[in-house]
């Protein structure tokens, strides 16, 4: 492989752990994706509920989202933690359920509200959250809000030198995430069916690695 960097030198390499990761795509609100990242950032508004789901219990929670996958966020965090009150909110967005997951929203009487989200509000920099204005007039009172709007996959540098993905972007590996390039591995959230959290990462990033070592050493042992 030959790798240019941002100052524009060259380096060569038998091996590539690529590691670009993925985004949570941000609902624009006001006009702006920056509206939100106070809140973010106070984890007021939260992305994980594998990682942060407990911290809805007792509390008004909201999602932003409209697809299957933000209804079963809805659904899990219902089933996991029983919030005191569950909201979808699609953001202007019709609501784009499968059949099935329609009917467990009703009957878990998860209330949709699909009017654009036009504001936020809290207060000390994103610690409180208290709700969403919508562009209807009518406000969603929430004190935490999961955002589940899909991902950004970044998998230019892959593609570039056409590796495989899946649907959705995803670099396919095997089990020690080498590709379907030979020397190129992916760890991270970049890697396809793999859990997307930081000490999986690390987990698969030692994989990797090791398996790298392993060959490097092959290469060199004598043939006995």
């Amino acid at each position: 492989f030959q790798i240019t960097d941002s100052k524009g030198e060259t380096h060569e390499a038998k091996f590539v752990i690529l590691c670009t990761g993925v985004m949570d795509v941000q609902p624009e609100i006001g006009g702006s994706i920056e509206t939100i990242f106070d809140y973010a950032n106070a984890q007021t508004v939260d992305y994980c509920l594998i990682c942060d789901g407990h911290h809805v219990l007792g509390k008004k929670t909201g999602v932003i989202g409209h697809t299957d996958s933000a209804a079963w966020v809805a659904i899990m965090l219902h089933e996991r933690y029983q919030p005191k009150s569950l909201t979808i909110m699609t953001h202007g967005k019709s609501p784009e359920f499968s059949e099935a997951t329609a009917k467990l929203v009703a009957a878990y009487k998860i209330r949709i509200e699909s009017s654009a989200i036009v504001g936020i509000e809290g207060q000390e920099k994103g610690k409180v959250l208290k709700g969403f204005t919508l562009e209807s007039g009518e406000s969603v009172i929430t004190d935490i809000t999961f955002v589940s709007l899909g991902m950004i996959v970044y998998n230019e540098l892959a593609l570039e030198v056409g590796a495989a993905v899946d649907e959705r972007g995803f670099v396919k590996t095997d089990e020690k995430g080498h590709t379907s390039v030979s020397g190129l591995y992916v760890a991270g959230d970049l890697r396809a069916n793999a859990k997307k959290q930081i000490y999986t990462a690390w987990d698969q990033a030692v994989d990797s690695a090791n398996a790298i070592n392993q060959r490097l050493r092959i290469e060199k042992r004598p043939k006995l």
